[in-house]
C-alpha cells in the first residue's frame, strides 16, 4: 500500500465498510432527531430527499467492498446524497 496509513488501510475493507454505513446511518438519524426535538426545525426533514443516494452509496460499498473500483459509484452516489441533504434541509428549514 507504499506506505498508507489512511483510516480504510488500519481497518480493513470490511470494518471500514461497516463505519461508513454506520456513520450515513447516524448522519440520517441525527437529522431525524433534530427535526423532531425542535418544532421549529421541521422543515429540515426536507434532508431526507438524499436518502435514497445515500442507500444506493451504502448498499453498493456493502457488496463491493473488496472491489476498490467497483466503489466509485458509491462514493459520487455519497456526494450528491449529501448535497441534497444539505440543500433540500436549508431549504426546507428556510420555507417552513
Amino acid at each position: 500500500a507504499s506506505g498508507k496509513r489512511n483510516l480504510v488501510v488500519r481497518l480493513g475493507k470490511d470494518k471500514a465498510a461497516l463505519v461508513y454505513v454506520l456513520l450515513l446511518a447516524g448522519a440520517y438519524a441525527w437529522l431525524a432527531l433534530g427535526a423532531l426535538a425542535y418544532e421549529a426545525a421541521g422543515g429540515l426533514l426536507w434532508g431526507f430527499a438524499g436518502a435514497p443516494l445515500a442507500a444506493f452509496s451504502a448498499a453498493k460499498l456493502w457488496r463491493k467492498r473488496r472491489d476498490t473500483p467497483a466503489i466509485v459509484p458509491a462514493q459520487a452516489a455519497c456526494l450528491g446524497g449529501f448535497v441534497i441533504m444539505a440543500f433540500a434541509g436549508g431549504l426546507g428549514y428556510l420555507l417552513q
